[in-house]
């Protein structure tokens, strides 16, 4: 049985309203059977009251006179009225009248007897029986209306409260359709037809913050683009300029012994393939750099050596790692010549985005260190990337897939994302996911060999 909590806001409405409606009616009924009980009996009350004075003065005299005839009239006068059963007439304590109606048999009679005096002194007493019947059911004929009444407001209220509840769920459905559709990285969707109650007021706030978060979105990732290549590009200056400083000095060296006139050829040469081997060290972190900036979007899939991705793939980030002081652990437990069909750049675009991830979410740890093993499981690749984070927080552990969700400030990070990340490996036709049950942070990425 669901929860109310879990119900539509249509189903809660009808609930809460009807349930409502259910509890004012029970105690419009109650008070209502109340008050028609009290009213009727005091009517009652005054009718016996009023009956006892007429009986009184029409026998008082004729006790004081001991005028049997005229007591026994008034006893048969009072069978005349419809709900009299019986009538006695006592003067001191001898029953001289005794009147009983017998075309009334009652399901209920009350009894009544008055005190008859005079100067003081007692005459005797009359005592009649009076039929409850009517009244009974002259109660429950206003009880049955009362009923009726009440069953006819509820329907009335609940068909009501139905027709308002459906109006509502389905203005509230084409809000929620629309979200969704923004959601699921439609975001080009605007609502139409918008009506012009308080429902259109919420779609049109909806297009227009539709509209300012596209323009956002743009704006964030060109920022977290021009950051991350700024970061890079500090990175990547760092790395080249070593090397730059080590090929200016073997040229100088160089230069200085060809100018002697016993030349070393073999020092020279030496040189220039330490030149050579810095200048091709040079060229594959540029050649990663510009793998990393292109789109790579409609490049076809390609069957590429695993080696070649991890190596330019750490061009463009080990200096990252060892200026920050983080331990980048490399575990390559596949075959060097294995090859694997795919995007080349893509997947060095998702790489670097989980080993940068992981920089920034350990590079204030103690003895921190990022970990990135490929080996094969069955006929599928995988490649994981771990850190020395404790995991993620399940509050937020059903969010990092989703598109622009993120926990770093603006302009920190690759620009590229998990939720772009994991479309690229999903048209690689793998998956990317997070390991719950490492003791660790830890993303892992599979790919079919084949």
């Amino acid at each position: 049985m669901q929860n109310l909590s879990e119900l539509s806001f249509g189903k809660k409405f009808i609930i809460i309203f009807t349930s409502t409606q259910i509890i004012f009616f029970s105690v419009f009924i109650f008070i209502g059977i109340y008050f028609i009980d009290l009213t009727i009996e005091s009517q009652f009350n005054k009718r016996i009251d009023s009956l006892m004075l007429q009986f009184e003065s029409s026998v008082k005299t004729a006790m004081i006179s001991y005028d049997l005839g005229t007591l026994k009239s008034v006893g048969k006068q009072a069978m005349y009225l419809p709900d009299i059963v019986s009538f006695k007439i006592f003067l001191s304590d001898i029953k001289v009248v005794d009147e009983s109606n017998h075309k009334i048999v009652p399901q209920k009679e009350n009894m009544f007897q008055k005190e008859i005096f005079a100067s003081g002194q007692r005459l005797g007493k009359i005592s009649f029986s009076i039929s409850y019947d009517q009244v009974e059911k002259n109660k429950l004929n206003i009880y049955l209306i009362l009923f009726f009444i009440a069953i006819f407001e509820f329907v009335f209220v609940f068909m009501l409260t139905h027709y308002i509840s459906r109006i509502i769920t389905k203005k509230t459905n084409f809000l929620i359709e629309g979200i969704k559709k923004y959601g699921e990285g439609h975001y080009d969707f605007k609502y139409t037809n918008i009506s012009k109650d308080e429902f259109g007021v919420v779609a049109e706030a909806f297009n227009e913050m539709t509209r300012n978060m596209t323009e956002l979105r743009l704006q964030n990732l060109q920022n977290s683009k021009m950051a991350a290549l700024g970061e890079m590009a500090g990175s990547i200056a760092h790395e080249i300029n070593n090397p730059l400083t080590v090929i200016n000095s073997l040229i100088s060296k160089s230069i200085n012994d060809m100018s002697q006139e016993n030349i070393d050829k073999g020092k020279v040469i030496s040189n220039l393939e330490k030149t050579l081997g810095m200048s091709k060290r040079i060229s594959k972190i540029i050649n990663g750099l510009k793998s990393f900036s292109r789109n790579a979007e409609n490049d076809p899939l390609e069957e590429v050596d695993i080696q070649k991705i991890v190596d330019d793939t750490l061009y463009l980030c080990s200096a990252k790692f060892s200026n920050k002081n983080v331990q980048l652990i490399i575990d390559n437990r596949t075959d060097l010549t294995d090859k694997i069909s795919c995007r080349e750049t893509q997947l060095s675009q998702v790489i670097l985005n989980l080993l940068s991830n992981a920089l920034d979410a350990v590079e204030h740890f103690q003895g921190p260190w990022v970990k990135l093993e490929i080996y094969q499981s069955g006929s599928s690749l995988k490649i994981e990337v771990s850190d020395c984070g404790h995991g993620i927080s399940k509050a937020i552990l059903n969010k990092i897939m989703d598109p622009f969700f993120t926990t770093k400030p603006v302009g920190k990070g690759t620009g590229l994302g998990l939720s772009i990340s994991k479309g690229i490996i999903e048209g690689h036709h793998g998956k990317i996911y997070y390991d719950e049950n490492s003791t660790h942070t830890k993303f892992v990425i599979e790919l079919p060999k084949n």
